[in-house]
């Protein structure tokens, strides 16, 4: 091998090696850019489950309360039933 082919390649090989571990920095700031987006996604969900337990919580008090009424409202229409007949 001639002085010329091997000076060729001891500089394209450093030059081809510093190419490589900057497309795989690269990948890897775009895959760390992603985890992030996807942690942001995981947040956003956490919240929407939070919110839709706040209303399922909301919706049981507020059938519990109609329904505490309701039977409120029969025990009355019984008395005044009652009242009636007697």
């Amino acid at each position: 091998m001639n002085a010329t082919v091997a000076d060729n390649l001891a500089i394209a090989l450093p030059a081809n090696g510093f190419a490589h571990f900057a497309d795989g920095f690269a990948h890897f700031a775009e895959g760390f850019a992603q985890l992030a987006k996807g942690f942001a996604q995981l947040a956003e969900g956490s919240a929407h489950f939070a919110e839709g337990f706040a209303q399922l919580a909301e919706g049981s008090a507020t059938s519990r309360k109609a329904l505490r009424n309701s039977r409120r409202a029969l025990r009355n229409s019984r008395k005044a039933l009652r009242t009636v007949i007697s």
